[in-house]
């Protein structure tokens, strides 16, 4: 949750702000899903760890969407406390 936090807070701050959320959303959940593929093929070579699990990396990718969101409803708010 924390990385998909990080992701979307980096492209919307760093790309443009006034980039269209629904690209920030899905650049940031695919690059999500990358790392959690790679973390996870990346496993299956270290001893004492099992790798290749479909479960782990849809809970890698929810956790990116979360963050992902947390931090569209983050920015959101604090364009309402600035324009108030």
């Amino acid at each position: 949750m924390a990385g998909g936090f990080c992701i979307a807070n980096t492209l919307f701050l760093k790309i443009n702000k006034s980039s269209n959320w629904t690209q920030i959303l899905i650049i940031s959940i695919l690059i999500g899903a990358s790392a959690g593929a790679i973390d996870e093929f990346h496993q299956t070579f270290t001893p004492g760890r099992t790798g290749n699990c479909y479960g782990d990396w849809i809970a890698d990718t929810l956790g990116t969407t979360a963050g992902a969101y947390y931090c569209l409803l983050m920015w959101k708010r604090l364009a309402k406390i600035i324009h108030t």
